[in-house]
Protein backbone atom coordinates (compact mmCIF):
# COMPACT_ATOMS: atom_id res chain seq x y z
CA UNK A 1 0.00 0.00 0.00
CA UNK A 2 2.95 2.24 0.78
CA UNK A 3 4.26 2.00 -2.44
CA UNK A 4 0.90 2.39 -4.17
CA UNK A 5 0.75 5.61 -2.45
CA UNK A 6 4.05 6.75 -3.39
CA UNK A 7 3.69 6.04 -6.78
CA UNK A 8 0.29 8.06 -7.32
CA UNK A 9 2.34 11.14 -5.62
CA UNK A 10 5.27 10.78 -7.76
CA UNK A 11 2.78 10.80 -11.16
CA UNK A 12 1.12 13.92 -9.24
CA UNK A 13 3.56 15.87 -8.68
CA UNK A 14 5.05 15.18 -12.52
CA UNK A 15 2.03 15.64 -14.35
CA UNK A 16 1.97 19.43 -12.29
CA UNK A 17 5.57 19.94 -14.51
CA UNK A 18 4.09 20.78 -17.50
CA UNK A 19 2.31 23.45 -18.52
CA UNK A 20 -1.50 23.03 -19.73
CA UNK A 21 -2.21 23.19 -23.31
CA UNK A 22 1.39 22.76 -24.06
CA UNK A 23 2.62 19.56 -26.72
CA UNK A 24 5.24 17.39 -25.13
CA UNK A 25 7.04 17.29 -28.81
CA UNK A 26 7.36 21.16 -29.92
CA UNK A 27 8.82 20.09 -33.76
CA UNK A 28 9.51 16.99 -35.27
CA UNK A 29 12.58 17.38 -37.47
CA UNK A 30 12.71 16.19 -39.96
CA UNK A 31 9.47 15.37 -41.23
CA UNK A 32 8.67 12.38 -43.42
CA UNK A 33 5.60 11.60 -45.65
CA UNK A 34 5.60 8.49 -47.45
CA UNK A 35 4.08 7.51 -50.80
CA UNK A 36 2.31 4.28 -51.90
CA UNK A 37 5.76 2.54 -51.50
CA UNK A 38 7.07 4.04 -48.85
CA UNK A 39 6.31 4.01 -44.48
CA UNK A 40 6.74 6.48 -43.08
CA UNK A 41 10.10 5.09 -41.89
CA UNK A 42 13.23 6.20 -43.93
CA UNK A 43 14.97 2.80 -43.26
CA UNK A 44 11.92 0.17 -43.98
CA UNK A 45 11.49 0.76 -48.03
CA UNK A 46 14.32 2.01 -50.67
CA UNK A 47 15.36 1.96 -53.85
CA UNK A 48 18.75 0.63 -55.36
CA UNK A 49 19.08 3.69 -58.34
CA UNK A 50 19.33 1.61 -61.95
CA UNK A 51 21.69 3.24 -64.91
CA UNK A 52 19.84 5.41 -66.99
CA UNK A 53 17.84 6.48 -63.76
CA UNK A 54 17.40 10.27 -62.41
CA UNK A 55 15.95 11.38 -59.11
CA UNK A 56 13.00 12.55 -61.29
CA UNK A 57 12.35 9.27 -62.80
CA UNK A 58 12.71 7.79 -59.42
CA UNK A 59 10.01 10.25 -57.67
CA UNK A 60 7.34 9.97 -60.54
CA UNK A 61 7.61 5.23 -60.68
CA UNK A 62 6.93 6.10 -56.58
CA UNK A 63 4.41 8.81 -56.59
CA UNK A 64 6.99 11.04 -54.81
CA UNK A 65 7.63 14.36 -54.36
CA UNK A 66 11.32 14.66 -56.23
CA UNK A 67 12.59 18.02 -53.40
CA UNK A 68 11.31 16.09 -50.68
CA UNK A 69 12.86 12.59 -51.73
CA UNK A 70 15.96 14.62 -52.59
CA UNK A 71 15.55 16.18 -48.69
CA UNK A 72 15.05 13.06 -47.51
CA UNK A 73 18.24 11.70 -48.60
CA UNK A 74 20.82 14.66 -48.53
CA UNK A 75 21.15 14.86 -52.11
CA UNK A 76 21.31 18.37 -53.31
CA UNK A 77 20.64 20.64 -57.07
CA UNK A 78 21.50 19.72 -59.57
CA UNK A 79 20.11 16.28 -58.14
CA UNK A 80 23.19 13.77 -58.91
CA UNK A 81 22.81 10.17 -58.48
CA UNK A 82 24.63 7.34 -59.25
CA UNK A 83 23.99 3.65 -59.74
CA UNK A 84 24.07 1.61 -56.75
CA UNK A 85 23.29 4.11 -54.80
CA UNK A 86 20.24 3.13 -52.25
CA UNK A 87 17.55 6.27 -51.56
CA UNK A 88 15.03 6.31 -49.25
CA UNK A 89 11.85 6.01 -50.00
CA UNK A 90 10.05 8.95 -48.70
CA UNK A 91 10.01 12.77 -48.40
CA UNK A 92 11.02 15.42 -46.32
CA UNK A 93 8.80 18.40 -45.80
CA UNK A 94 10.15 21.51 -46.02
CA UNK A 95 11.73 23.32 -43.09
CA UNK A 96 8.82 26.25 -43.78
CA UNK A 97 6.41 23.35 -43.10
CA UNK A 98 7.48 21.56 -39.79
CA UNK A 99 5.14 21.43 -36.89
CA UNK A 100 6.32 24.13 -34.87
CA UNK A 101 4.89 25.44 -31.22
CA UNK A 102 2.81 28.33 -32.01
CA UNK A 103 4.60 31.40 -29.87
CA UNK A 104 2.57 33.13 -27.69
CA UNK A 105 0.20 35.61 -29.15
CA UNK A 106 1.14 39.67 -28.30
CA UNK A 107 -2.12 41.67 -26.91
CA UNK A 108 -4.05 43.08 -29.27
CA UNK A 109 -3.39 46.78 -30.50
CA UNK A 110 -5.92 49.44 -30.18
CA UNK A 111 -7.99 49.76 -33.57
CA UNK A 112 -6.69 52.43 -36.16
CA UNK A 113 -7.26 53.07 -39.55
CA UNK A 114 -5.82 50.52 -42.31
CA UNK A 115 -2.72 52.18 -43.92
CA UNK A 116 -1.77 51.35 -47.42
CA UNK A 117 -0.25 48.11 -47.76
CA UNK A 118 3.56 48.11 -48.12
CA UNK A 119 4.91 44.05 -47.94
CA UNK A 120 6.85 42.97 -51.10
CA UNK A 121 5.27 39.66 -52.72
CA UNK A 122 7.20 36.60 -51.56
CA UNK A 123 10.28 35.77 -52.76
CA UNK A 124 11.51 33.30 -55.31
CA UNK A 125 14.66 31.59 -56.50
CA UNK A 126 16.06 33.01 -59.78
CA UNK A 127 15.85 29.15 -61.31
CA UNK A 128 12.09 29.61 -60.24
CA UNK A 129 12.03 33.45 -61.66
CA UNK A 130 13.44 32.25 -64.96
CA UNK A 131 11.16 28.78 -65.50
CA UNK A 132 8.00 31.02 -65.31
CA UNK A 133 9.24 33.66 -67.58
CA UNK A 134 9.81 30.83 -70.04
CA UNK A 135 6.22 29.41 -69.40
CA UNK A 136 3.27 30.21 -72.32
CA UNK A 137 -0.08 31.08 -71.14
CA UNK A 138 -1.39 28.88 -73.39
CA UNK A 139 -0.85 25.61 -72.92
CA UNK A 140 -0.32 22.87 -76.03
CA UNK A 141 -1.73 19.46 -76.13
CA UNK A 142 0.32 16.72 -76.58
CA UNK A 143 -1.41 15.14 -79.33
CA UNK A 144 -3.74 16.96 -82.04
CA UNK A 145 -6.47 14.36 -81.01
CA UNK A 146 -9.15 14.02 -78.13
CA UNK A 147 -8.25 11.35 -75.27
CA UNK A 148 -10.83 9.09 -75.14
CA UNK A 149 -9.86 8.82 -70.98
CA UNK A 150 -9.72 11.61 -68.92
CA UNK A 151 -8.81 12.14 -65.87
CA UNK A 152 -10.63 11.03 -62.40
CA UNK A 153 -11.67 7.55 -61.18
CA UNK A 154 -8.17 5.93 -60.96
CA UNK A 155 -7.09 7.56 -63.82
CA UNK A 156 -3.67 9.87 -63.46
CA UNK A 157 -3.90 12.03 -66.52
CA UNK A 158 -5.20 11.89 -70.43
CA UNK A 159 -4.94 8.84 -72.27
CA UNK A 160 -4.36 8.47 -76.24
CA UNK A 161 -5.52 6.01 -79.02
CA UNK A 162 -4.25 6.72 -82.82
CA UNK A 163 -7.06 4.82 -84.19
CA UNK A 164 -7.29 1.60 -86.47
CA UNK A 165 -4.94 3.00 -89.33
CA UNK A 166 -1.75 0.97 -88.46
CA UNK A 167 0.46 3.33 -90.43
CA UNK A 168 -0.06 6.08 -89.02
CA UNK A 169 1.86 8.18 -86.45
CA UNK A 170 1.59 11.48 -85.02
CA UNK A 171 4.42 12.95 -83.13
CA UNK A 172 4.23 14.02 -79.02
CA UNK A 173 4.51 17.85 -78.09
CA UNK A 174 5.46 19.62 -75.07
CA UNK A 175 2.56 20.91 -73.18
CA UNK A 176 4.84 24.06 -72.33
CA UNK A 177 8.12 25.35 -72.08
CA UNK A 178 10.63 23.47 -69.63
CA UNK A 179 13.79 21.36 -69.72
CA UNK A 180 13.59 17.62 -70.37
CA UNK A 181 15.08 15.63 -66.83
CA UNK A 182 14.30 12.50 -68.22
CA UNK A 183 14.20 10.17 -71.37
CA UNK A 184 14.55 6.31 -71.12
CA UNK A 185 13.10 3.51 -70.17
CA UNK A 186 9.16 3.88 -69.83
CA UNK A 187 7.22 2.49 -66.75
CA UNK A 188 3.58 0.85 -66.48
CA UNK A 189 4.01 -1.22 -70.11
CA UNK A 190 4.93 1.51 -72.45
CA UNK A 191 9.00 1.92 -73.59
CA UNK A 192 9.50 5.24 -73.37
CA UNK A 193 8.96 7.79 -70.49
CA UNK A 194 9.63 11.56 -71.01
CA UNK A 195 9.51 13.84 -67.91
CA UNK A 196 9.62 17.87 -68.37
CA UNK A 197 10.21 20.22 -65.79
CA UNK A 198 8.58 23.40 -65.97
CA UNK A 199 8.68 24.67 -62.83
CA UNK A 200 10.01 24.21 -59.45
CA UNK A 201 6.62 22.54 -58.68
CA UNK A 202 5.02 21.38 -61.72
CA UNK A 203 5.83 18.58 -63.98
CA UNK A 204 4.67 16.74 -66.75
CA UNK A 205 5.31 13.06 -68.26
CA UNK A 206 4.62 11.06 -70.85
CA UNK A 207 4.44 7.91 -71.78
CA UNK A 208 4.36 5.81 -75.20
CA UNK A 209 6.15 3.70 -77.51
CA UNK A 210 8.01 4.94 -79.82
CA UNK A 211 11.53 6.69 -80.23
CA UNK A 212 12.61 9.84 -78.34
CA UNK A 213 13.72 13.38 -80.38
CA UNK A 214 15.01 14.70 -77.19
CA UNK A 215 17.88 14.26 -74.51
CA UNK A 216 17.79 14.81 -70.90
CA UNK A 217 19.09 18.13 -69.83
CA UNK A 218 17.69 20.03 -72.86
CA UNK A 219 15.86 23.26 -72.92
CA UNK A 220 12.32 23.00 -75.02
CA UNK A 221 9.74 25.42 -75.88
CA UNK A 222 5.81 25.02 -75.44
CA UNK A 223 4.94 22.33 -78.49
CA UNK A 224 8.15 21.14 -78.93
CA UNK A 225 8.01 17.72 -80.70
CA UNK A 226 9.31 14.48 -78.04
CA UNK A 227 9.19 11.69 -79.58
CA UNK A 228 7.13 9.90 -82.37
CA UNK A 229 4.88 7.48 -80.97
CA UNK A 230 3.72 4.02 -82.42
CA UNK A 231 0.21 3.42 -83.20
CA UNK A 232 -1.06 -0.05 -81.79
CA UNK A 233 -4.69 0.26 -83.16
CA UNK A 234 -7.48 1.20 -81.53
CA UNK A 235 -7.82 -0.95 -78.93
CA UNK A 236 -4.71 -0.23 -77.51
CA UNK A 237 -3.85 2.60 -75.75
CA UNK A 238 -0.60 4.85 -77.87
CA UNK A 239 0.26 7.75 -75.24
CA UNK A 240 -0.42 8.29 -71.33
CA UNK A 241 0.10 11.87 -70.43
CA UNK A 242 -0.04 13.55 -66.85
CA UNK A 243 0.75 16.54 -65.17
CA UNK A 244 1.88 16.45 -60.99
CA UNK A 245 2.44 19.38 -58.88
CA UNK A 246 4.46 18.38 -56.16
CA UNK A 247 4.52 14.99 -56.41
CA UNK A 248 0.48 14.91 -56.63
CA UNK A 249 -1.26 14.37 -60.08
CA UNK A 250 -3.63 17.04 -61.38
CA UNK A 251 -6.38 17.39 -63.51
CA UNK A 252 -4.58 18.40 -67.30
CA UNK A 253 -7.30 20.09 -68.04
CA UNK A 254 -6.49 22.96 -65.48
CA UNK A 255 -4.51 24.23 -67.85
CA UNK A 256 -5.43 22.87 -71.52
CA UNK A 257 -8.25 23.81 -72.54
Amino acid sequence: MLKLFLSLCVCLILSGCLAPGRPLVAERSPVYTSGPYGSGDPLSKSYVVQKGDTLYSIAWRFELDYKGLARANGVRAPYRIVPGQRLSLVTQLAPSTRIRTPAARPPAAPASQPKPSSQQPPRTSSSDNVASEQLSKHWAWPLGIKPYAEFGRGNKGLDYRLGDDLSRNMSVRATNAGEVVYAGTGIGGFERLVIVKHNASLLSAYSFDGSLRVAEKQTIKAGAELADIRNRGRSKQSLHFELRKDGQPINPRQFLR
